[in-house]
């Protein structure tokens, strides 16, 4: 039988003990097995996984400061001084907890004119917080605003036909509100009506005559958008030059 199995080619040979695992150290195919050791080092270094992040970490660096527009010397002019600073210190707090970096980012962006006060409150020590540089810019930057005041930007507003009504009306829609946030106590005009009143006054004579029925505070503001829309491109029309247009009696002359 011996004999048999050793002359039958069909047969496989059977591999002793020592020769299977010289097999298994020198064929590139098979996959090595790791050691505990291994699998328990590899597990550590292994990076880990967004859902095994802590809340803190996750919250913080939501925004990136390149994202923050930069505030200029004069966006911090009117009544909107005080919403833009609070805006801008709002988007930087939430790129990171560290006052110095807070203060690192407020100094990259912004003018180069806020960057050097910046840097000159650095070199003072005015300022070595977060909240001291926010103290320091609302008192050089924001001022009180009084009812006259306000009410005197919003009256400075004015409509013309060549602008888009929509486009104008969502200016003002911003400054009320900034004045109505800075105000609270206080009772102003109507918005809408204050809206279709200045977008009839920027219209021509002729124009306001054919509108003036639709002044009516019950008439809708977007409906008399609509309307104020309509007339300007009748206007625009009426003013566009036409070119390459032969006049009538010259047309009867080639005939």
């Amino acid at each position: 039988m011996e004999r048999e199995n050793q002359t039958n080619p069909f047969l496989t040979p059977q591999l002793s003990t020592d020769s299977v695992e010289e097999e298994n150290q020198t064929n590139p195919f098979l996959t090595p097995q790791l050691s505990t050791d291994s699998v328990e080092e590899e597990n550590q270094t292994k990076p880990v996984h967004a859902s095994q992040l802590s809340t803190d970490s996750v919250k913080e660096g939501l925004i990136k400061p390149r994202d923050i527009p930069v505030l200029e010397l004069h966006q911090l002019q009117g009544l909107d001084a005080t919403a833009r600073l609070q805006m801008f210190f709002e988007l930087i707090e939430q790129c990171s907890s560290s006052d110095a970096t807070r203060i690192q980012i407020a100094k990259g962006r912004v003018c180069s004119e806020l960057s050097i006060l910046i840097h000159s409150y650095q070199t003072n020590h005015k300022v070595e917080t977060w909240v001291t540089l926010k103290n320091l810019f609302e008192t050089e930057f924001t001022t009180e605003v009084s009812v006259d005041r306000a009410w005197q930007e919003l009256e400075a507003m004015s409509y013309d036909w060549g602008e888009s009504p929509q486009t104008f009306t969502h200016r003002f829609i911003c400054q009320h509100a900034v004045i109505a946030t800075k105000l609270p106590n206080e009772k102003f005009p109507d918005r809408d009506k204050t809206i279709k009143r200045k977008l009839w006054y920027g219209l021509p004579i002729a124009s306001r005559e054919k509108l003036e029925g639709f002044l009516d505070e019950g008439y809708p503001l977007k409906k008399f958008l609509d309307r104020i829309e309509h007339e300007r491109q009748i206007l625009e029309e009426r003013h566009t030059p036409k070119v390459n247009m032969t006049p009538a009696h010259k047309k009867k002359e080639k005939c």
